[in-house]
């Protein structure tokens, strides 16, 4: 069975006139009949044609009425294997046939094709040649009578079925009646060869906009943080350089009073640069105080206790925290400004 395409089945209407019967006439063109009813109920709802359908009652063969449609009856099958062996026994022939001579050597005895030995058990043709009237039925379901389609259903070689058929007629102005055009070659128009006459829609690969993009849309948590952010700007304060990614140890860590042996420093939670390794500007006495205050401590702290080493100060890091970014500033901020002023109203002249 093959698909039916528009083109096909409006040149059917246009050569006879009608479509009369559209069982016949998918089973002569070798169509499937459900596709072509789909085209027919398009061309129906198009308001162009007609359609009135007939449930016609009918016989489709089983999966052994095909076997034997193609191979033979098996009692047909039995025969010529007998009657091809110079001698053959009963056991011999279900050995070779299997389950058709099972089926196949019953009817053939009935029919009187073949004999069985009752002493050696021997098969032997009884004629000289049969007719598969069997596998002649089937080919010829349509023109079969009540009692012989009785015999093939009692063997289950037939089954009972309904299709409704088609009678399809022209109606409304035919004449203005295009097929529409089609946006998709298939397989079965380069079969058939009907694709040089089909109608394919046009593509624009020239003046053809995609579809507009509406962008996306801001987190609200980004949100708040905006509206947060622009008020302290406009209460006057300023934001702290934070794009510096790499960072010493020294202001990532010991500028921060963390000691050198917190786990939070370990290469499994810290991500260590190599090369540069270690960082080359940092401020000497600085250093130094941050030194005193981990190993003795001041300013009411008793310190950390242990050697602290500058060495593991100056290992570069990717920046684990911003916090490190404050460390830098406050000391720059302190470290620019040499004295502060403060305002007395009692101490100012008149």
């Amino acid at each position: 069975m093959t698909d039916v395409t528009m083109d096909e089945v409006l040149a059917c209407l246009n050569a006879d006139g009608e479509i009369a019967d559209s069982v016949k006439l998918a089973t002569s063109r070798g169509w499937d009949h459900d596709k072509l009813v789909g085209v027919l109920k398009s061309l129906q709802a198009a308001g162009n044609v007609n359609n009135e359908g007939t449930k016609v009652e009918g016989w489709k063969l089983t999966g052994e009425g095909n076997d034997y449609l193609q191979n033979g009856s098996p009692e047909v099958q039995v025969f010529n294997f007998v009657k091809s062996k110079e001698s053959i026994t009963n056991a011999g022939v279900e050995e070779a046939l299997g389950a058709v001579a099972k089926v196949g050597m019953g009817a053939a005895m009935k029919n009187r094709w073949v004999t069985i030995d009752k002493g050696s058990k021997n098969v032997t043709p009884a004629v000289d040649s049969v007719d598969d009237q069997v596998q002649s039925d089937l080919k010829n379901l349509t023109n079969l009578g009540k009692a012989q389609l009785d015999a093939l259903k009692k063997r289950k070689l037939i089954a009972q079925t309904s299709v409704t058929s088609y009678r399809t007629t022209k109606i409304g102005d035919w004449s203005s009646l295009k097929p529409k055009a089609v946006a998709e070659l298939t397989a079965d128009m380069i079969r058939k060869g009907t694709w040089s006459t089909t109608e394919f829609k046009a593509f624009n690969f020239v003046n053809v906009s995609g579809v507009p993009n509406p962008g996306g849309h801001l987190h609200p948590l980004n949100k708040v943080k905006t509206e947060i952010r622009n008020v302290l700007m406009l209460m006057g304060f300023e934001e702290m350089c934070t794009n510096q990614w790499v960072e010493s140890s020294f202001w990532n860590f010991d500028s921060l009073f963390q000691p050198q042996q917190h786990p939070a420093r370990d290469a499994h939670d810290t991500f260590f640069i190599d090369p540069p390794a270690r960082a080359q500007n940092l401020p000497a006495e600085y250093v130094a105080e941050v030194k005193k205050m981990h190993e003795q401590g001041g300013r009411g702290s008793i310190g950390w206790r242990y050697d602290w080493s500058e060495e593991e100060a100056r290992k570069n890091i990717l920046r684990t925290h911003t916090t490190s970014v404050s460390a830098r500033t406050l000391y720059k901020m302190g470290h620019n400004t040499r004295r502060l002023v403060y305002f007395n109203p009692k101490s100012a002249s008149p």
